[in-house]
């Protein structure tokens, strides 16, 4: 028998399970062309072949998906079909949003019934393409109004016409749903309509479990787990965002330092805990078959959002560059309803709140991983209690000063390394004050006199462990040899043992090399 198709840039054929390289070249390119299907079990001419299928046949197809940088996830699927009484395996491709993914670091297109490697310069185009190319405005096939969940949408026109200036407008639902820009170019629902007043069942099958939010509360000490129910977890995202905030404000409790704080403080600002969950939403990869988690401790507040972090985050916080919106249809949406900032300084808001109550917030992200991962870790609980204090009672401060004060208490404190001239002229009098404030930020008299001995001298004692073995990396790559002894000059203000343990640990770890007895090189 024969299923007189031919093979072209869509369908592939292949006898057996033989060539599993190549079959893994032609998923990758099918996923970065136009989708496409593998029929296995059948010859270059449509003709069927008997084949044995086991249950190892399949788990040799979907362990391919290790190879693949970034995974596939829900991008392919693999079932048995009987045809004409053979038995064959089918591979179906859908094609992938993100610009390029790779099979052993190499990046397949279709072209015609072939797979074709991409250049380095192809492949920046395809990139600087999709960079272009917004996901969140696209319209799945076969969208249809039909498609909206009518309770998901009532509460949207609910929540839209109590902000201020909507009540006297008059939309029908169409004009209503591209103002907010939820339709496509023939009105019907775009990814962002979907997500947020989709039905259940369109979601799943448009998303496959990319649009949820998880969350949960876990106290070890106690013996407390908490989890959102699954019917949450799979509400439309303008009911789902909603539960997540209520769920973290349960266990949003006040900061415990009576001598700190003489009101009642909480650990995390209601808009701080919006502005980083919508951002999550905002800004992630919508290529990547995972979803956004929210992981929740009596001391955290960590919300992990799958994609790349792309942005400069001193610049985002100082001068508030943030990056181009992955999804600016989406982004546009979520300003529309205020859930965001317009101006794009959410983040740099969030940072600010958290450092002038003595807390931190930091950023964790994974962008060389097959699956990139940004994680922000909020601390619900003071750990310096001299530098919280000396924050919260200080009055007008502006962002670019909290910025900089928290660099100057984190250790990130040596002038023209850490600090420019114009950051320390900005905080000048408030780290070389005289009294209490001054010594909360370890920043004493030496800064006073301005001179390079003492400013190297107190630096070099007060930066933290990765800025000083970055000193020693930076005297290594200008000098061919040196000795332990310049080491002690040049950190004058660590010890000597210290100092040893450090070189010791540049050198396990790669950075450096012991060529006798006190004295190195780069590796």
């Amino acid at each position: 028998m024969n299923l007189n198709i031919p093979e072209s840039e869509t369908v592939e054929y292949k006898e057996t399970l033989g060539d599993i390289e190549d079959i893994a070249k032609t998923i990758v390119a099918f996923a970065n062309t136009k989708g496409g299907c593998i029929c296995i079990g059948v010859g270059d001419d449509g003709s069927l072949r008997k084949i044995d299928i086991a249950d190892s046949s399949f788990r040799k197809i979907s362990d391919l998906n290790q190879a693949f940088d970034p995974r596939l996830h829900d991008c392919f699927s693999v079932q048995k079909e009987d045809v004409g009484g053979f038995s064959i395996i089918k591979i179906v491709v859908r094609k992938s949003s993100y610009h390029c993914h790779t099979y052993k670091g190499v990046c397949y297109v279709r072209q015609g019934s072939s797979n074709q490697k991409l250049s380095s310069k192809e492949i920046a185009e395809r990139y600087n393409y999709s960079a272009r190319y917004d996901w969140s405005a696209q319209v799945p096939e076969d969208s249809s109004l039909d498609w909206i969940d009518k309770k998901a949408l009532g509460f949207l026109k609910e929540k839209y016409f109590d902000l201020k200036g909507n009540a006297h407008k008059t939309l029908d639902d169409i004009r209503f749903l591209n103002s907010l820009s939820l339709l496509g170019d023939d009105s019907v629902p775009n990814h962002t309509c979907l997500l947020f007043i989709g039905k259940e069942d369109v979601r799943r099958r448009v998303f496959g479990g990319r649009d949820k939010i998880t969350w949960m509360y876990k106290d070890d000490l106690n013996g407390i787990e908490q989890r959102l129910p699954i019917e949450d977890e799979n509400l439309p995202l303008i009911f789902g965002i909603q539960n997540i905030l209520n769920k973290i404000n349960i266990f949003n409790t006040t900061l415990q330092d009576v001598d700190l704080f003489r009101n009642d403080v909480s650990q995390y600002d209601p808009k701080v805990i919006e502005e980083i969950v919508v951002n999550a939403v905002a800004h992630r990869d919508w290529g990547i078959g995972l979803w956004v988690e929210v992981l929740q401790t009596p001391v955290s507040l960590e919300v992990r959002n799958p994609g790349k972090f792309r942005a400069d985050l001193n610049k985002v916080l100082s001068e508030n560059r943030r990056p181009e919106y992955l999804n600016p249809a989406l982004a546009d949406f979520l300003k529309k309803m205020h859930l965001m900032e317009k101006e794009g300084g959410g983040l740099r808001k969030a940072f600010g709140i958290q450092i002038k109550k003595g807390l931190s917030i930091k950023l964790r992200s994974d962008n060389a991983s097959a699956n990139p991962r940004v994680d922000f870790l909020l601390s619900g609980k003071v750990s310096d209690a001299a530098f919280a204090r000396f924050m919260f009672t200080a009055k007008d401060l502006t962002q670019e000063q909290v910025v900089i004060l928290d660099k100057i208490n984190s250790g990130k404190n040596i002038l023209l390394r850490d600090v420019s001239n114009e950051e320390y002229f900005l905080v000048q009098n408030l780290i070389t004050k005289t009294g209490r404030g001054g010594i909360f930020l370890k920043i004493k008299e030496h800064l006073l006199r301005k001179s390079n001995k003492y400013i190297s001298n107190f630096s070099s004692t007060h930066a933290s462990v990765d800025t000083s073995k970055d000193i020693i990396l930076d005297y290594a790559k200008k000098n061919l040899e040196f000795t332990t002894q310049e080491i002690y000059g040049i950190l004058s203000g660590k010890s000597k043992v210290w100092v040893r343990v450090a070189l010791m640990e540049m050198i396990t770890a790669g950075f450096l090399r012991r060529v006798k007895r006190g004295v190195y090189t780069v590796a």
